[in-house]
């Protein structure tokens, strides 16, 4: 063999390969955390709706019922804020047994906890909820909307968010106080 060794181009089949051993690695980081998550917390409301879900929402609601006291199927009744945020405490507490990365943000339509499985390979779950669960809309005002084509103008109230600053540690510690 000569002094210059010879490097064989991977083929098509190669890549393809290689990018199924990638997804299984990552698919199997997904499907790890949600089983350990469930099996230590006992939450089925944690059993995301897609094998490997990422995104993943855990506002609650009690049930809604009819005269006689019967839960009505298929019809959402009031949001439980704090069965929420316990969940979302059962969350940041395996997270941070496990010594994994939390963020929190509140700045868009819902409530977002992100726990970071591999921050090199961009993977964390989101779970999220109503935002209602750390933030208050207030009524600042109100604006009209131009009159459309067969429709007259509406007056709608103008909202913005007061949300609490809430501590993801204090979620979890929280826990341990129930």
């Amino acid at each position: 063999m000569t002094d210059v060794e010879m490097t064989v181009e991977p083929t098509e089949m190669d890549r393809y390969l290689d990018r199924i051993r990638k997804h299984e690695i990552r698919f199997a980081k997904i499907v790890n955390w949600h089983t350990g998550l469930i099996l230590m917390t006992g939450e089925d409301e944690l059993v995301p709706n897609c094998v490997d879900g990422t995104y993943n929402s855990v506002s609650q609601f009690d049930p809604k019922l009819d005269e006689d006291g019967n839960v009505l199927k298929y019809q959402q009744g009031e949001f439980n804020e704090e069965r929420t945020l316990n969940l979302l405490a059962k969350v940041v507490k395996y997270a941070k047994s496990l010594d994994l990365k939390v963020e929190k943000d509140h700045s868009g339509d819902d409530f977002q906890v992100k726990v970071w499985l591999d921050q090199e390979e961009w993977l964390y779950i989101i779970y999220y909820c109503k935002r209602e669960a750390v933030c208050e809309a207030v009524v600042t005002g109100q604006k009209v909307i131009p009159a459309k084509p067969a429709e007259p103008p509406k007056v709608v109230d103008v909202i913005e968010w007061e949300c609490r600053k809430i501590s993801i540690l204090g979620l979890a510690d929280k826990l341990d106080e129930l």
